[in-house]
C-alpha cells in the first residue's frame, strides 16, 4: 500500500521522489526494496488484556451453571478451579453482555422458576437444608433431606459442624442409601452448598442442582418447615 501512495502523491504534485520519501520518513534503500519484493503482511494487534472468544465462552458456560453468586466470587471460583483466569471487571463486562447480572451483581439463576414446578413422583425434588439446635447443653447443627413428593424425611443427621466435608459426606451417605435416583436438589446458597465438595457430589450422582433465591427462604420452604 505505501508503494502505490508513493506513486499517487508523484503523481499527483510531481514533486520528486527523494522529497516524498524524507517527508514519508522513509529510506531509499527501503522503499527500492519493497519494490523488489513484497511487503511484510500486517499482523492484527491484540491487546494482552483483550478476553478471548472462547474465555468469554467458557465463563457465560459457568455463570448458567453456578446462577446467585457474585460476580467478583465468580471470578475467583474460576481461578482456584483452574478453569479460566480473568480479572473481576473482565468477568463483569462479559456476564453483562450477555444480560447475566441482576442489579446487586449476582448471576442471574432459575431457581424460581424450576420450583415452581411441581414434583409428580417420589424422588424427583429432593429439599436440604441446616439449622442451628441446642439439645441440653450441646449444640449441633440439624441437617435433613425432605422428598418434595412425598414430604418424607428421607435422611437427617445431627452434625457437630457445617463444614463442606461434613454436609458433602452426609448427602453422598443418603445416595448410597437410595441407589438409582437422579433428583433435583433443592437448597439455599450456604457456603457448604456451593462448595467444590458439594458439586463434585452433585456432579457424580448426575443430579441437578437448584439454589434457591437470596434473601426469599420461602422458595425452599420445605425445608426450612422441617428444620424449625
Amino acid at each position: 500500500m505505501i508503494k502505490e501512495e508513493v506513486k499517487r502523491m508523484r503523481e499527483l504534485t510531481g514533486f520528486k521522489l527523494e522529497w516524498i520519501l524524507e517527508k514519508l520518513s522513509i529510506g531509499r534503500a527501503t522503499f527500492y526494496r519493497w519494490l523488489k519484493g513484497k511487503e511484510t503482511p500486517k499482523i492484527p494487534y491484540v491487546h494482552l488484556l483483550k478476553v478471548l472468544k472462547e474465555e468469554e465462552d467458557i465463563v457465560v458456560k459457568y455463570a448458567k451453571l453456578n446462577p446467585g453468586i457474585g460476580y467478583k466470587k465468580l471470578t475467583y471460583q474460576m481461578v482456584d478451579e483452574d478453569i479460566v483466569y480473568l480479572t473481576p471487571p473482565q468477568v463483569y463486562g462479559i456476564l453483562t453482555k450477555y444480560n447475566l447480572l441482576n442489579k446487586w451483581g449476582n448471576v442471574k439463576g432459575k431457581a424460581e422458576k424450576e420450583y415452581k414446578e411441581k414434583p409428580t413422583k417420589i424422588n424427583e425434588h429432593w429439599h436440604t437444608d441446616i439449622m442451628y439446635v441446642r439439645i441440653g447443653e450441646i449444640w449441633g447443627f440439624l441437617i435433613a433431606v425432605l422428598d418434595g413428593y412425598s414430604r418424607y424425611i428421607i435422611e437427617w443427621r445431627l452434625l457437630p459442624d457445617i463444614s463442606s466435608k461434613s454436609v458433602s459426606l452426609f448427602i453422598q451417605e443418603v445416595l448410597d442409601k437410595n441407589p438409582g435416583v437422579s433428583p433435583k436438589i433443592i437448597h439455599d446458597n450456604g457456603s457448604q452448598f456451593i462448595s467444590k465438595e458439594f458439586r463434585e457430589v452433585i456432579s457424580m450422582a448426575n443430579l441437578i442442582d437448584i439454589r434457591t433465591r437470596r434473601n426469599h427462604p420461602e422458595t425452599n420452604g420445605y425445608a426450612k418447615y422441617i428444620v424449625m
